[in-house]
């Protein structure tokens, strides 16, 4: 656990693949994190990670603040999922809805 963040180990692969300084992708990924959690009312921030080897199912990779012990991933979440549709969208600044927490909803 670095900057109380937790790792998956999935988040784990990511760091050490594309080459490159894996400590440096920890402490941006750490300070993202953490900053969610300190500029928002948030009390709990996930980086979620889509995997082709995982047939583009979404899963964490990094935990902070207050954190399920187990987490169930939809198999399916229209606002990620655009994200994978549309590859040079990542690119632009992109504006999410904000998400209730309504009965019987997940996203």
């Amino acid at each position: 656990e670095e900057g109380g963040v937790s790792w998956t180990n999935a988040g784990k692969e990511l760091l050490l693949k594309g080459g490159g300084d894996s400590g440096a992708k920890e402490r941006d990924i750490v300070w993202a994190l953490n900053s969610v959690m300190e500029g928002t009312p948030a009390k709990t921030a996930i980086l979620m990670m889509s995997r082709a080897d995982n047939n583009g199912m979404w899963e964490p990779g990094a935990l902070a603040g207050i954190t399920p012990y187990e987490m169930e991933t939809p198999e399916r979440t229209p606002i990620l999922d655009r994200f994978l549709r549309n590859p040079g969208s990542s690119r632009k600044e992109t504006y999410l809805p904000t998400l209730q927490a309504l009965p019987g909803k997940a996203e």
